[in-house]
């Protein structure tokens, strides 16, 4: 079975040795592209998932309405849970990467008691930052994919949401669906697949 515990430390390493240039993500078992018994991590350029730049003006504009609530805020580090178009997410920033593994690693196994998963829960994982201050997301999953993936005809779309996805790059390997995906039909898909923020409630 898949265990992220293994692969976070590199994941975490990626993102600090390289400056912060790219972002580390993670797909959980049937979460994505990744399947069971096939642990592996991807990264893309820094600022290619919407999300990240999207959290990062909620955290810099005092204007935007929080859709998240703190946790906890030191000058080393900085937690908080929400839900942001119906994607529950646990955001963590710090400035140490022993206190991001160590928070992602709780999480996790919050996560499985909570879900009473008998392996690794279904999470998405999305590492950012620089070998300065780093980001971690984790999203809860609920589903491998939408209805709409199974559906026939005109109704079909084929998209199995991982972490690149799910964080607002939505990939669609054909050309039709890719031109007539809608806006309510993506936050359909998330809230589809995603759980809502109750599901941190005991946290």
């Amino acid at each position: 079975p898949q265990h992220i515990f293994s692969c976070l430390h590199a994941m975490i390493a990626f993102v600090q040795d390289t400056g912060g240039s790219f972002t580390t993500f993670y797909n959980g078992p049937e979460c994505g592209a990744s399947a069971p018994d096939h642990l592996h991590f991807q990264a893309c350029p820094a600022g290619s998932i919407p999300l990240v730049l999207q959290f990062d003006k909620l955290h810099t504009d005092t204007q935007v309405m929080h859709p998240v609530s703190s946790l906890c805020t030191t000058k080393t580090i900085a937690c908080s849970v929400g839900e942001l178009d119906r994607r529950a997410l646990f955001f963590c920033s710090t400035t140490d990467p022993e206190v991001l593994q160590h928070q992602i690693h709780a999480v996790v196994v919050y996560l499985q008691n909570e879900t009473a998963s008998a392996e690794e829960p279904l999470i998405n994982i999305i590492i950012s930052g620089s070998n300065q201050r780093l980001q971690g997301i984790i999203f809860p999953r609920k589903a491998h994919r939408p209805a709409c993936y199974f559906s026939r005809g005109k109704s079909k779309l084929l998209v199995s949401p991982g972490a690149v996805d799910i964080g607002g790059l939505i990939v669609l390997p054909r050309r039709e669906d890719f031109e007539r995906i809608t806006g309510e039909q993506i936050l359909n898909i998330f809230s589809e697949v995603c759980y809502g923020k109750d599901i941190f409630k005991n946290l």
